[in-house]
């Protein structure tokens, strides 16, 4: 399988992170709900097969404070970190992006229509800005109410090849299938000690068990 697995941890617990850190590679933290853990502890468990992304939504009533996070987390070795599409009017972001390249740390641009279905011209403006401003991923999260929807962000798959796609709600783990069986580089589940944060939100031991019912078909 090509695509990586992110585990999404949301549990400010230093001892509960440590192990996963230790026992599971790809980890992605929320960093708006781990706000009281140790991250120099938890960084000091990373090894070189581990993978962290660092995520902190950026909005006009955080922006100093995230951006400080940010930084910490890309000096502390975060393999990568999470810019909301929100933030890029900030010039801060500028400056973590830049930091980023410096460090080796790569960047995902994240962004989320939950109210409505995104347009092929706003994808096309999104690639401009994720061109513009050296992101390495975009990422794309998206809701759709009935099967009709559904299958409009199906089709998203044959038109975008460097997109990562996926979906909340009611065709979330459906989503997800389709994001391995296209090769995205990374999806994300939340990690199987983890608080749902949203309707349908896929834990990882769940997706583990439709892909090993999936074997064989496209699966692997």
């Amino acid at each position: 399988m090509k695509t990586k697995i992110f585990q999404t941890i949301n549990i400010d617990d230093e001892k509960y992170i440590n192990s996963l850190v230790k026992n599971y590679p790809y980890i992605e933290l929320r960093l708006d709900y781990i706000t009281k853990t140790n991250l120099d502890n938890i960084f000091t468990q990373k090894n070189d097969q581990n993978e962290i992304i660092a995520t902190l939504p950026i909005d006009r009533t955080n922006n100093t404070y995230a951006f400080a996070v940010l930084e910490q987390l890309i000096n502390l070795g975060s393999d990568y970190i999470d810019i909301n599409i929100e933030s890029i009017e900030y010039k801060e972001t500028a400056t973590i992006i830049n930091k980023a390249l410096t460090k080796k740390c790569k960047t995902i641009l994240s962004v989320h229509r939950i109210n409505d279905i995104i347009s092929h011209n706003e994808i096309d403006e999104l690639l401009k800005q994720q061109k513009e401003h050296k992101i390495d991923y975009l990422k794309i999260v998206l809701n759709p109410k009935n099967d009709d929807e559904y299958q409009y962000f199906c089709n998203l798959f044959k038109i975008y090849k460097n997109i990562i796609f996926l979906c909340i709600g009611k065709y979330s783990m459906d989503s997800r299938i389709l994001a391995i069986k296209n090769e995205v580089p990374f999806i994300y589940t939340l990690s199987d000690g983890s608080a749902m944060m949203y309707d349908g939100q896929v834990y990882y031991r769940d997706l583990k068990r439709r892909i090993e019912e999936g074997r064989g078909l496209g699966l692997d």
